[in-house]
């Protein structure tokens, strides 16, 4: 007998056990045959982003992306509360925009027609009926408009220079030859004129319409920032001045252009007419 019969053979390695992993439960059945992921689409912006405030999530943006309405715009769009307090449309953009970040309040109104048209259309189709007089048989009859027909306008005159780090536009004034600074009014500047008028009408109090314009629209004057200052100025500025800067802000501010040719469905007679936003907008006869 060999003398190292008595030695125990060395242990042989062992293959370490792998942690069993549970398998992946199957995905319940879908019987409806549709995707549970909501779609979306890409809208394109007629501002482009262009005339924001740097600080803005939507300075330089082309396009946001947008869900297709569902039963939560539903609700939203059967809410008469926010029909009454305005707020309406911005809750229905806020609920669709797939960037939390953006704020609705602060888009641009051509911004926000872009995108209202955009979910229309996804959700019920490009075509429009809507009820209206016809200006040559003088009844009320349908008049269909194609949602896909929409242009971007926008423009800057020669002279009105667009100054890019900052969204703003400067511009001489005809009369006293000042140096103007003036921004795109967003929809919550809108908003805010509105309202500071309906609040004047109610109080019975002193109102300037153009004063209020003025200090929501100019940036600077003559390099100018200080409020009081201005202030004096809007009180004593000619009329010239004043309709050059109402007209720049109208030639600066870009917009979604839905005009084309419609037929009366009752007498054939083709007008051109611009897409009317009504209630009727999100309720059609389906």
């Amino acid at each position: 007998m060999s003398r190292n019969s008595n030695r125990t053979s060395a242990p042989k390695p062992q293959t370490p056990l792998r942690p069993s992993v549970p398998s992946a439960p199957h995905a319940p059945p879908n019987p409806f045959g549709l995707s549970f992921v909501i779609p979306t689409e890409v809208v394109s912006l007629p501002s482009k982003g262009k005339y924001y405030d740097p600080q803005s999530s939507i300075f330089n943006r082309e396009t946001v992306e947008i869900k297709q309405m569902t039963a939560k715009q539903e609700e939203i769009l059967s809410n008469m509360g926010y029909l009454e307090d305005g707020s309406m449309i911005e809750r229905l953009i806020s609920s669709i925009l797939i960037d939390t970040s953006v704020n609705a309040a602060e888009l641009m109104p051509a911004d926000q027609n872009a995108i209202i048209i955009a979910a229309r259309r996804s959700s019920y189709g490009n075509l429009y009926e809507v009820e209206q007089a016809c200006g040559s048989c003088k009844s009320n009859h349908i008049f269909t408009f194609d949602l896909d027909k929409t242009a971007i306008k926008e423009g800057i005159p020669e002279d009105v220079a667009l100054l890019e780090d900052s969204g703003y536009f400067q511009f001489e004034l005809p009369q006293t030859g000042l140096k103007t600074v003036i921004k795109v009014l967003t929809s919550s500047d809108e908003a805010y004129l509105r309202e500071q008028g309906e609040k004047a009408t109610k109080l019975k109090i002193e109102n300037s319409e153009t004063v209020n314009f003025l200090r929501r629209v100019i940036i600077s004057v003559n390099g100018i920032t200080d409020t009081a200052l201005l202030n004096e100025l809007y009180e004593v500025l000619p009329v010239l001045d004043i309709r050059k800067v109402k007209k720049t802000l109208r030639d600066i501010t870009p917009s979604l252009d839905t005009s084309q040719e419609v037929a009366c469905s009752g007498c054939g007679i083709t007008t051109e007419s611009e897409v009317p936003f009504s209630l009727g907008f999100f309720w059609p006869d389906l």
